[in-house]
């Protein structure tokens, strides 16, 4: 993820090919995009999203 936006402030741990992010992003649109790529690396198997945000541009409340 080095070098994906928003990705300065998350923290990755894999057990079994299960990859858990979680830490903050400026935006839902950024954890979007490292969800995604985190997914097309060889060898995961799933994704476990704990990202919050601080804007949502869909306009739903952010997550804490």
């Amino acid at each position: 993820l080095t070098g994906t936006p928003g990705s300065e402030n998350v923290q990755v741990e894999v057990r079994d090919g299960v990859v858990t992010l979680s830490g903050q992003v400026p935006d839902r649109s950024d954890g979007e995009r490292l969800v995604s790529a985190t997914e097309r690396v060889e060898g995961v198997v799933a994704v476990v999203d704990h990202l919050a945000y601080d804007l949502d541009e869909a306009g739903a409340p952010p997550r804490p």
